[in-house]
């Protein structure tokens, strides 16, 4: 790495937090030395009900359930991928039925690429609990003895 005295610039210096807001994308890649290492993310699918035209149809989505203690993505991601992450994206394929019809697919397909880059959105199904506000209280300052 290196800093430019004169400018005080460096490519590393105001950069953005590395949080992560609702709703953000994020992706993770990581590289397998062989077909026989596991990567390390448990998956769950979900399906929801759908809404709209589709009405009475469910939707499938699929979520990390796990990132396991000591796997390639905790080991070179950390905390970045967390239980609960929407998997938006698995190697430029997005998740659709098309590609992944079940979760024995994704599993299959995920065991097989040496390469992998995950794009995860957070803020949905289980993630947050919602706070619970109590009515408000209109209180007026005007005090008449």
């Amino acid at each position: 790495m290196s800093f430019d005295f004169f400018t005080r610039k460096h490519r590393d210096l105001n950069k953005p937090k590395p949080e992560f807001r609702k709703n953000d994308l994020r992706h993770a890649t990581i590289k397998k030395s062989s077909v026989d290492m596991p990567n390390g993310l448990v998956i769950e699918m979900h399906k929801r009900p759908m809404t709209g035209a589709d009405e009475g149809s469910t939707k499938k989505e699929f979520y990390v359930k796990e990132v396991v203690e000591g796997g390639l993505f905790q080991k070179i991601h950390g905390d970045r991928i967390r239980a609960g992450d929407r998997i938006v994206k698995i190697n430029e394929k997005e998740v659709t039925l098309e590609n992944f019809a079940s979760l024995w697919d994704m599993n299959d397909y995920l065991k097989k690429e040496l390469k992998i880059t995950i794009h995860v959105e957070r803020g949905g199904l289980h993630l947050e609990q919602k706070k619970i506000w109590d009515s408000a209280e209109y209180v007026s300052n005007d005090k008449k003895k």
